[in-house]
This record gives structure tokens, C-alpha cells and sequence, in this order.
């Protein structure tokens, strides 16, 4: 599997993450950090590309967080990465 990492080139801190209000009520829920998201981004794994999605394109990662939960998570990447060819 392509890991999210290589497609960012492994440096998430040239990165803003925003979190929508619906995401961060079930992250708060769910006791998920922004620390596990960050992780998840640097080592977790692509399982699924939508290239299509409107109205940005979205990876479905898997990964794992500190206390060893998996966490699914459904990236939807910015224009910046779009103009990078990602």
C-alpha cells in the first residue's frame, strides 16, 4: 500500500490540517487527538484514492494512534496538492 507520507513527501508540518465541526465532535467523542491524526498522516497507509470527489479530491487512510486504535481516516487534499499533481 502507498503510504500518505510519500505522497507529501513525509513532512506534515508544511501542512495547515482544518477539522470540520462534524469531525471534531466525533474525534472528541471518540477520544482521538489531533496528535493521532498527525500520526496517522505521517505513518499511516492509502487504502482507497477518489480522485473525483467534489469538492476535493480524498484519500481513505488507515492508521494507527499511540494507544495502538486503528483509525480510519478520510483526508480530502487542497488545491496545493491538486497543483502538485497529487
Amino acid at each position: 500500500m502507498e503510504k500518505v507520507a510519500d505522497l507529501i513527501n513525509g513532512n506534515i508540518a508544511d501542512f495547515v490540517i482544518e477539522y470540520r465541526i462534524h469531525a471534531s465532535q466525533r474525534m472528541f467523542r471518540r477520544n482521538i487527538h489531533e496528535d493521532d491524526v498527525e500520526t496517522v498522516l505521517k505513518k499511516g497507509e492509502i487504502i482507497e484514492r477518489y480522485d473525483e470527489d467534489f469538492p476535493l479530491p480524498s484519500l481513505l487512510i488507515i492508521g494507527h494512534t499511540s494507544e495502538k486504535r486503528p483509525l480510519f481516516w478520510n483526508w480530502r487534499f487542497d488545491r496545493f496538492l491538486q497543483n502538485k499533481g497529487l
